[in-house]
């Protein structure tokens, strides 16, 4: 039963992270950028950012949901001016090619900067919400365990998305230059940038 549960989390987290959002934008950038090092930190931070959502939705922790959905507007404002500002880094960036290899802090920066960029987007929890709410979890009998399977899965299925998309990303890495790449994050960098003002637009007009 338990592999049952665990399967169906890793179909729904593969599922639920398959839309290009910000963090998608990312991993494939860090991968063209700096290889696969990287982008897999970037997808360890979104599947982290994934997990403690669907904990949030799974096992009802009232006083983080409560104050998600109290300041869901105003995260996702704060959410935005950091797309914004990232958008504008990348966009301004220039850097010579080639791969520098990740340090363990700076390692470590790029995952917790991608996981407040992750968290600041409330309506992924409530995704998470409707989806586990569809999958019948208020049916389950046998306690947290098999509840937990399905997180664990759904953490997986977030995480092995993340790995599919850089590993295909890789494949075309080596035809990409160094102009090449100053385009690709003038690209990635519009992107965050228009995502950026659509989530304060979003945010501000729900505000009102």
């Amino acid at each position: 039963m338990f592999l049952l549960y665990l399967m169906e989390g890793i179909t729904i987290g593969f599922l639920m992270a398959v839309p290009i959002g910000s963090v998608g934008i990312l991993c494939i950038q860090r991968t063209i950028s700096a290889g696969r090092r990287e982008a897999y930190i970037v997808g360890l931070a979104g599947a982290s950012a994934d997990l403690v959502f669907s904990l949030v939705s799974a096992f009802g922790i009232r006083l983080v949901s409560d104050f998600i959905t109290e300041h869901q507007y105003e995260i996702r404002i704060a959410g935005g001016a950091l797309l914004l500002l990232m958008g504008i880094i990348l966009v301004r960036l220039r850097r010579s090619w080639g791969v520098e290899h990740a340090g363990a802090l700076k390692a470590t920066g790029i995952y917790f900067s991608t996981l407040v960029l992750a968290l600041t987007n409330p309506l992924v929890m409530f995704g998470y919400a409707a989806v586990i709410s569809a999958a019948g979890v208020a049916r389950i009998l046998d306690g947290y365990f098999l509840l937990s399977m399905l997180v664990v899965g759904i953490f997986l299925g977030s995480l092995l998305w993340f790995v599919v998309i850089s590993n295909l990303v890789l494949r075309f890495r080596m035809k990409v230059t160094e102009e090449k790449l100053a385009w690709v994050n003038r690209v990635a960098g519009s992107l965050l940038i228009i995502l950026g003002i659509g989530t304060i637009w979003a945010g501000a007009l729900d505000m009102l």
